[in-house]
């Protein structure tokens, strides 16, 4: 729709700034000047409408309504700077006269190759409107008016017109047009299109505005296509106003000329929006298009600068979505003020000033040459890059934001770009790198060797030696080969080296004797295919003898000058000539060697059509037709694609019209023949002056009349030319005789509406032929020679006279004239203009119409009449809010009726304030919000003052201080403004609060314990001030020995070392508070001595340690004293004085001290001992290791010391010193024991001093009988029973069961029947009469043996990581293997028993990252339970044990072997755990094997086999909820299933039925129901089931109910139903929809489902079982987020 400018403005809402605090203010602030380098500010283009934008070939395309004529703008991107919105923009297209006013809504499409624009214009006259349509082979033209597109059923009002192409090339051109000729509903229209120009079927109505927010308009039509659907997107409601929307139609058939194949979407899918950051009104006409990267969908679309500011728009995108359905998530637009993020690929915006930078990396040995070389270029100009390769280096390409091996490379400006050229060094392959065959030897002596060393092989072996080189070629192409060898008189003169290349193979033979020590060339140009499949070999067959040949390094350069196929860069072009003309075609290729061309037409070879061009001289038809040229080089060859050559020929007449005589009446017709290029334009002329409509190649005169005579002639036209004839004269003859005509009724006067038609008739008598010429006040008028003449379009330049003219062979008559009056309807010349005033003013409203008067009015006002307003004015005095809308005038006359345009009336009304600031009383540094409402005209502004002074900035409805400081406390008020005028509100006062400091602060203190301990502190601030003391950041309360906790002075009375600590007070009053420093107390205990030092004795010489210990707070400090004297350095608790001399003897004492106080020791006196030599001491007889079989002996030595030996003393194994007869000379009679006896002797002198012991070994053999008996069935070997044996020597027996005995061994025993050992092999020694007792028992692991099952859990209460199910196989040899199932893990263990039937085994967790577990396992051989018991622990929990033996066999049958059902009730609490009932079906067969199959109430299954004690006791342990957990365990991660839940517990069927208690356990879970786990313990309600015979129900239910109840159920449901003798439940009436159950007549469990009435009628599955002995059953669902019960009775 159209456009007319305003003055833009910005509006800021700085309400949402400070909403969202002083941090976000800063950074929008700082976003008005420069946005984030990934996001921009909307408007992309500040003034337009009607958007369209195309993206092609890497630049978008945007237009726009201008009115007068198409522009264009064209970027590399839509925004930021050098986007579509600082893009220059050009006029491509300005429509031809008339139609070149009101140029409304212009697009560009490219269609079937060409470009396309499409557009609105009228002549000036707005229901003129039709579209139209321009062709050019380039977006910027130039462009050929194709002329005007339309149905031609119809040809009505058009406007917004676009093209819909489907995906099978179909076109389809979609406009806005009205139903009638006159102004009215906008529709939405389409009609099938044969070409981009050209409508080839009559229009079809899709859509009308028929809902409320469309108004009377559909508009501004575009096409989104998404997976097989088509979306039609249309603007709805007054383009002017704030409603302006966004529709949608939607097609998903295909079949778009149907309108039943459209479905609208009933409201607008983007429309006017408003938040905290503002507001965006009237959003429409969008165009749609990609981002950069096409990987994003964007919107372009205009809206209104402000709310009511009509057509003054601007230009605005933003990124859409899809929903799941396909269709376009447009969400709300965005508001000026938030920033958007890019399109995706545009990347950072262009920097300010319009330039960009570019940086050239080097990668290798090279360097680029930039040209121009600037730091920074203007927007899309061009810098050449040129790349150079230092010595040993190719260049390989570009990389970064350029690609490809073009140098030099041209590089487009659109944004900073980095670009990288890359050099790739010559490959150099040394003899390390050569692969071998053969024996080589490697050596290094060579002084002009390639790198360190090389290999070489004699020529002389018949075994072939080889040395193979594989480059890998990273660039393919042609190499340079080059070779380095160490030279000598004794290589190769003839080494050969096989190249193979991509060419085929060639072998160069190289003399090794010369030219060594550098890299010599010995193959060029040699192409090789990138990869490793090209070779240099090396082979030591050259026929020679006695020579070596040396593999040393093989280079390969990338040649210079490249083998490259010939590439066309700039194909032919097609070309249209004039005959005789000449034309040039042209082709640019690349490629290397020399490339050569030869041109062909229609295939055929042109003779010496050899170069880049070709030209025809004097181009004649014969050759029009297809041109290409066939581009060639030793590499390969290129064709061009066809260029066409049409030749046209000037037109040239081979048969000329001819003259001709005719009578007066006959008709006539001249004839041209002509040839030439068609097709051809005519024009015949009548003594040189044009005839009207005399356009074919034949002209014709009808009832010629002697008038027509004259010359005739026609002009031929072409493309190529034009020619006139000969003329050809026409004599006409008049033949006498005959009537002459006579008018019989004349034609009579006519008036006519202007535009309408209107005839005139004749009627005339006289001889044939009749001929009859109408005449315009007096002049003929061409065509019209009929007896009835008809005027279309009757206009006012009509009006005037008309008469005929009847004629024939034999004379003529005139008619009398005729008057035509056209009556012109209303016209409105001035309409009414639109007034913005300020309330109570006066307003008049005019128009000025032109018409055949008289002209009435009627005033309307938003479409109602006016009462009374029928003049060419309307005054509306004292105007008011109510008052403002649109105004319009009706105008009529006897021709029609014409509405003015809209005048609207903006009644601007002065603020009223609303709402007052309030007085506030605000804490120091917390913000404060004034606020102010007022009415008004929009927009308000806002003045804020403090104290009658403006704030700055403070401009919106409220005032914010983000941090209140003391200068702020004041008044605050606001003055509001509009157009209208101005309100001051009231003063609204700020008052502020200060937070407490402190100016005095507590101070640290040591004290002793005991004392009394004051803290104090002054504080400033708002009074009061409140004081709280705290300890170690803990509050203190008055109490025991504290008081003034909650004062400036905190007292500790008799403090002791628990007071000690940090002291701080907390200072608080309205405003805030202060914290203290902190004040350290420390309150210690004054030393006390407990252990004094003591008095010593010692030698001189020695070293001797004074020690005292004692008590007191840390640190305690220490100081020894010497008689009183204190000793130097001496303060540690201990003293030691490391070498004691007689000067050291004396009185020592200690004194202990801290920071409160001292204690001092006892006195320690010090004696010392100058005796200095130890005394000696000899064992002369017996000999060491003397042998008796005396029982005592006599011991003799001697003794000596340097004074006295004092005494001599004597020990025998070990036992006390006893004092030996003499000193000097000493003996000792001894008593032996039997065996080794130790002798141990030393001297003592007067001074105490010891000698060094001496040592001697004596032997007392003696013989005993030992008696070795057995006791039960077995055996012992290694001695014999009763035996004489030598006292103290060792021996070993061994006790074995007997073969085929049913024995085991228990222990040795003694004969008091003490246990010597537990282990069949015994070790001993020899003592006087010893007896040993072998003792065997019967094997109790014989009856014990089998299998085990069992739980075990803490005696508190079973919890999931300390309860579990067991299960042990026990064998006869004692031992035993099992699995434990615990904490969600099965583990297994093994081992064996000890004797009395007791095991301890540590089992592994490790691989589930838990703690290992101690099972300690005992048998009951004596009590005959059956059963083994003992413990599974872990070191944070310890649970009991219990598994009992299964005992059934074939021959000793389970007495429980029956099938059951049970229940368990669930939770009382439907919010604590599911309240409903699990259930189980069980079956136990003859040898008490159990197997259950069941659910719990949370719809989790229950399953378990296992088997039946003796006792009927069944341990039951169902696992449940399986999660897969991680577990690292070193180096090991490994992924385990692990249950987290169970329900376990003992049931025992001793009453016929499975009864007992259960527990039902559930960790914390992610699943929807009880996500948080729970533990239930509920009793087990069982049943013997026996499957219902034929024609007998499982329940006597003959008028039974079901009961559902809870599982998020607003109410209990109960239903009433029977089962009958075939066991199906019929229901006799229900209560809730879709309720269903059946049973299964095997196991007793039922299920079935209901529509859950508070879900959505969401079908819920239920189940459960029956309980037979009860006559009733139970079980459960699962609501939304609860579980539910069943009842069934």
């Amino acid at each position: 729709m159209p456009d007319s400018s305003r003055t833009s403005h910005i509006a800021m809402n700085f309400k949402s700034i400070f909403l969202h605090g002083l941090a976000s203010l800063l950074a929008i602030f700082v976003g008005l000047h420069a946005t984030c380098a990934d996001t921009f500010f909307n408007p992309i283009i500040s003034n337009g409408a009607d958007p369209w934008m195309i993206y092609k070939d890497g630049l978008y395309y945007y237009t726009h309504t201008t009115g007068a004529s198409v522009k264009l703008r064209k970027a590399p991107k839509i925004t930021g700077t050098g986007g579509i919105g600082s893009a220059s923009e050009n006029t491509i297209f300005t429509p031809p006269a008339p139609f070149n006013k009101n140029v409304w809504a212009p697009e560009l499409h490219f269609l079937q190759g060409k470009w396309y624009i499409y557009y609105a214009a009228d002549d000036g006259n707005n229901a003129n409107h039709r579209m139209f349509v321009a062709e050019s082979l380039l977006p910027d033209g130039p462009y050929t008016f194709l002329g005007k597109i339309f149905d031609t059923n119809t040809d009505r009002w058009a406007i917004d017109g676009t093209v819909l192409e489907k995906n099978d090339g179909s076109l389809y051109f979609i406009w806005s047009g009205w139903p009638g000729a006159t102004d009215g509903l906008q529709n939405t229209y389409i009609a099938p299109m044969s070409n981009p120009w050209t409508i080839s079927g009559p229009r079809v109505l899709i859509s009308s505005p028929s809902l409320s927010w469309e108004g009377w308009i559909q508009e501004g039509q575009q096409i989104l296509k998404r997976n097989g659907k088509i979306f039609l997107i249309y603007s709805a409601n007054a383009s002017w106003t704030d409603d302006y929307a966004l529709g949608m139609l939607t097609n998903t058939d295909g079949n778009v000329l149907n309108p039943a194949s459209w479905t609208k979407h009933p409201t607008p899918v983007f429309k006017k929006y408003s938040d905290a950051n503002g507001g965006v009104y009237g959003p429409g006409h969008g165009s749609f298009t990609k981002s950069l990267d096409q990987t994003e969908d964007w919107i372009i679309y205009h809206a209104a600068k402000s709310s009511g500011s009509g057509w003054d728009r601007n230009i605005r995108a933003q990124k859409f979505t899809w929903n799941p359905d396909d269709s376009p998530n447009f969400g709300n637009p965005i508001p000026t003020s938030v920033p958007v993020t890019v399109p995706s690929g545009e990347g950072t915006p262009q920097p300010p000033g319009g330039s960009y930078t570019l940086t050239v990396n080097i990668s290798g040995d090279g360097s680029v040459q930039k040209n121009p070389d600037q730091p920074s270029y203007a927007a899309n100009s061009t810098v050449t890059l040129t790349a150079t390769a230092n010595d040993g280096q190719f260049f390989s390409g570009w990389s970064g934001d350029a690609g490809g091996t073009n140098n030099p490379l041209s590089v487009v400006m659109d944004r900073n770009k980095t670009i990288t050229a890359n050099f790739t060094n010559v490959i150099i392959l040394d003899n390390g790198d050569a692969a071998y065959t053969g024996s080589w030897t490697l050596a290094s002596s060579a002084t002009d060797k390639f790198g360190a060393d090389y290999h070489y092989a004699s020529t002389a072996s018949t075994v072939t030696r080889t040395a193979t080189y594989t480059p890998n070629i990273v660039v393919p192409g042609k190499y340079d080969v080059y070779v380095w060898y160490p030279q000598g008189g004794n290589r190769s003169a003839s080494a050969p080296y096989l190249i193979s290349h991509d060419g085929g193979n060639v072998t160069a033979f190289v003399n090794q004797q010369i030219n060594g020590g550098g890299w010599r060339l010995i193959a060029s140009g040699k192409r090789f295919a990138q990869g490793t499949s090209g070779f240099i070999r090396l082979s030591n067959n050259t026929g020679e003898s006695g020579k070596l040949i040396m593999a040393d390094g093989v280079r390969l350069v990338y040649s210079a000058s490249q083998d490259l196929p010939p590439t066309i860069t700039q194909q032919p072009q097609s070309q249209t000539v004039i005959a005789g003309s000449n034309v040039t075609f042209y082709v640019t290729a690349t490629g290397s060697p020399t490339l050569t061309y030869q041109w062909r037409q229609d295939g055929a070879v042109i003779p010496g059509a050899t170069a880049s061009s070709y030209t025809r001289n004097n181009v004649q038809p014969s050759h029009a037709g297809n041109y290409t040229v066939v581009v060639q080089n030793s590499f390969g060859s290129a064709t061009s694609s066809e260029a066409t050559l049409t030749v046209n020929v000037p037109p040239s007449i081979t048969q000329q019209p001819q003259s001709q005589t005719v009578n007066r009446g006959e008709n006539v017709t001249f004839n041209v023949t002509v040839t030439g290029s068609a097709p051809f334009g005519y024009q015949w002329r009548k003594n040189g002056s044009n005839i009207s409509g005399a356009n074919q190649a034949s002209y014709t005169v009808n009832n010629v009349e002697t008038t027509d005579a004259g010359d005739f002639s026609v002009v031929v036209s072409n493309g190529a030319g034009s020619i006139t004839s000969s003329n050809a004269t026409l004599t006409v003859n008049i033949i006498p005789g005959g009537t002459s005509p006579t008018i019989t009724r004349h034609p009579e006067s006519k008036t006519v509406v202007q535009g309408n038609t209107v005839q005139f008739s004749v009627e005339a008598s006289g001889a044939s032929p009749m001929s009859y010429q109408w005449r315009f006040n007096g002049t003929n008028i061409s065509g019209a020679t009929g007896n009835i003449y008809t005027l279309n379009n009757a206009q006012p330049a009509n009006e005037g006279g008309y008469s005929v003219i009847a004629s024939n062979p034999f004379g003529s008559a005139t008619s009398s004239t005729a008057t035509l009056t056209v009556t012109i309807p209303p016209i409105i010349s001035a309409h009414p203009q639109s007034h913005e005033v300020t309330q109570g003013t006066t307003v008049l409203f005019s128009v000025t119409a032109n018409g055949t008067q008289p002209l009435s009015y009627q005033w309307n006002f938003n479409g109602e009449p006016v009462t009374g307003a029928t003049g060419s004015s309307l005054t509306r005095l004292n105007v008011q809010s109510d008052d403002a809308g649109i105004y319009t005038v009706t105008v009529t006359n006897v021709a029609g009726t014409v509405i003015s345009s809209n005048a609207s009336l903006i009644v601007n009304v002065p603020p009223s304030i609303t709402t007052q600031p309030l007085s506030q009383n605000i804490n120091l540094g917390q913000s404060v919000n004034f606020t102010v409402s007022a009415t008004g005209t929009a927009p308000l502004s806002y003045q804020w003052f403090f104290n009658g002074n403006p704030l700055p900035d403070a401009t919106n409805g409220f005032y914010f201080i983000g941090s209140v400081e003391s200068g702020n406390a004041g008044n605050y008020s606001v003055t509001i403004s509009n157009v209208a005028g101005s309100a001051n509100s009231s003063a609204a006062t700020l008052a502020i609060n200060f937070p407490p400091t402190i100016t005095t602060h507590p101070s640290s203190q040591i004290r002793a314990s005991g004392s009394t301990v004051n803290f104090s502190a002054e504080a400033t601030g708002t009074a009061p001030i409140g004081f709280r003391w705290h300890k170690n950041g803990t509050p203190l309360n008055d109490g025991g020995n504290i008081s003034g906790a909650q004062t400036a002075t905190l007292t500790l009375s008799d403090a002791a070392m628990g007071d000690s600590g940090d002291y701080t007070v907390l200072a608080t009053n309205m405003a805030g508070f202060d914290v203290s420093q902190t004040a350290t107390l420390t309150v210690l205990d004054v030393p006390v001595i407990l252990t004094q030092p003591s008095s010593q004795n010692a030698d001189a010489g020695t070293e001797v340690t004074f020690t005292v210990s004692a008590e007191g707070s840390e640190p305690l400090s220490y100081q020894w004293f010497f008689n009183d004297a204190e000793i130097l350095g001496a303060e540690a608790s201990s003293y030691t004085i490391p070498n004691v001399q007689p000067s050291h003897a004396g009185l020592y004492s200690v004194r202990v001290s801290n920071a409160v106080g001292t204690a001092t020791s006892s006195g320690a006196t010090l004696s010392v001992n100058t005796d200095f030599i130890l005394p000696t001491v000899k064992i002369l007889a017996p000999a060491n290791n003397f042998k008796t079989t005396a029982s005592s002996l006599t011991v003799t030595g001697t003794a000596s010391d340097d004074r006295e030996v004092r005494e001599v003393l004597i020990s025998l194994n070990g036992a006390t010193f006893a004092p030996a007869t003499g000193t000097t000379n000493w003996s000792a009679t001894l008593s032996l024991s039997a065996g080794t006896n130790v002798v141990e002797v030393k001297s003592v002198n007067l001074a105490g001093n010891e000698s060094v012991p001496a040592y001697r070994t004596f032997f007392y053999s003696t013989f005993s009988l030992l008696t070795l008996q057995v006791t039960g069935e077995g055996y012992v070997t290694g001695l014999a029973k009763n035996s004489v044996l030598e006292v103290g020597k060792g021996y070993k027996a061994t006790a074995l069961v007997g073969a085929g005995t049913n024995s085991v061994f228990t222990n040795w025993t003694d004969a008091s029947g003490a246990v010597i050992d537990s282990t069949n092999v015994l070790v001993f020694v020899m003592q006087s009469n010893l007896v040993l007792n072998a003792n065997f028992i019967p094997n109790p692991f014989v009856p014990a043996s089998g299998v085990y099952n069992g739980l075990f859990y803490e005696t508190n209460g079973i919890q999931h990581h300390s309860a579990g199910f067991v299960t042990l196989k026990v064998n006869s040899k004692k031992s035993f293997s099992g699995k434990l199932l615990v904490d969600g893990n099965s583990v297994s263990m093994s081992g064996k028993f000890s004797l009395p039937g007791t095991v301890t085994r540590t089992v592994s967790r490790a691989k589930f990252g838990k703690p290992d577990l101690t099972v300690t396992l005992a048998l009951d051989f004596a009590g005959g339970s059956e059963q083994a018991t003992g413990t599974v622990s872990e070191p944070e929990w310890e649970s009991p044990l219990i598994a009992d033996r299964w005992i059934w066999t074939t021959n000793n049958e389970a007495p429980f072997t029956n099938s059951y059902t049970f229940l368990v009730p669930g939770f009382s609490n439907a919010a604590e755990g599911p309240p409903g009932s699990g259930f189980g079906a069980v079956a136990i067969n003859a040898l008490g094997k159990i197997k259950l199959a069941g659910i719990a109430a949370d719809a989790v299954a229950l399953k378990q086999s296992t088997m039946v004690s003796k006792n009927g006791l069944w341990p039951l342990y169902a696992p449940m909820y399986v999660l897969s957990k991680t577990v690292t365990n070193g180096l090991t991660v490994k992924t385990n299933k692990e249950f987290q839940g169970a329900v376990m517990g003992w049931l025992s069927f001793t009453n016929s039925a499975p009864a007992g208690e259960l527990s039902w356990i559930k960790q914390a879970w992610t699943n929807a129901l009880y996500s948080s786990g729970f533990i239930h313990q509920a009793p087990v309600f069982g049943s013997v089931y026996t499957p219902p015979l034929p024609g007998i129900p499982a329940l006597q239910l003959t008028n039974g109910t079901l009961t559902v109840v809870e599982g998020n159920l607003s109410a209990s449901y109960t239903n009433s139903l029977f089962l009958s003798t075939n066991n199906a439940f019929t229901f006799v009436s229900t209560n809730l929809g879709g309720l269903k159950i059946s049973l299964s007549k095997k196991t007793g469990v039922f299920k079935g489902s209901f529509f859950h009435p508070d879900a959505a009628n969401r079908v819920t599955p239920f189940s459960g079982a029956l309980l037979q002995n009860q006559n009733r059953g139970g079980g459960f669902f699962l609501g939304t987020n609860q579980a539910g019960k069943i009842y069934l009775e």
